[in-house]
């Protein structure tokens, strides 16, 4: 009985810190780190983006965009831009995708709080799945549940020093597992 009851408790603990991720939050975050342009622009590295953080080259960037109902070589060559509606689509696809890759690489994934499991999938979103599963100490520092190592271990990376401001606001967000203020009102 006493063994029952304690594994019940556990289970009710586990559940109540495990949260849903919010979407909504979710994408307002990922266009005030990513923006949102709908005419094909070079991001940080030369790769030729569009939307929110949509990567043209990736290689399924073409088929998702002629699902759009959109000429590709146009779009790439920014004779076509996208309409809201569009870069929402794409977008959302992008975060399913980030989403999927955090479950598969950040074991505990679905214990973290909503706040926590927006940052990695932010990350995953900026960096990719194989760049994102690079961060072996602060996946190490996750699966512990150590927060503050996790923190240290995202700032104390070449991707912080590339993304300042984007890599602060995250680091603030894994350690105080709260949103900053600009986020706060984003349901």
């Amino acid at each position: 009985m006493g063994t029952i009851f304690f594994c019940t408790l556990l289970l009710t603990q586990v559940v109540a810190n495990a949260e849903d991720l919010n979407k909504a939050k979710l994408k307002t975050q990922l266009i005030q780190h990513e923006g949102k342009r709908l005419k094909v622009y070079k991001d940080s590295e030369g790769i030729p983006t569009i939307g929110v953080g949509f990567n043209l080259k990736k290689k399924d960037a073409k088929s998702k965009i002629e699902a759009l109902g959109l000429p590709y070589k146009d779009v790439l060559e920014g004779r076509v831009s996208l309409t809201d509606a569009q870069a929402d689509t794409l977008l959302k696809g992008d975060i399913e995708t980030a989403i999927s890759d955090c479950e598969s690489v950040v074991e505990g994934y679905s214990e973290l709080s909503d706040i926590r499991k927006r940052v990695v999938v932010d990350m995953t979103f900026n960096l990719g799945k194989t760049r994102f599963s690079e961060f072996k100490k602060m996946l190490a520092a996750l699966k512990a549940k150590d927060f503050n190592k996790a923190a240290v271990e995202m700032k104390d990376s070449k991707w912080c020093k590339q993304v300042k401001t984007r890599c602060s606001t995250l680091e603030q967000m894994m350690q105080a597992n709260k949103d900053p203020s600009w986020l706060k009102d984003a349901d």
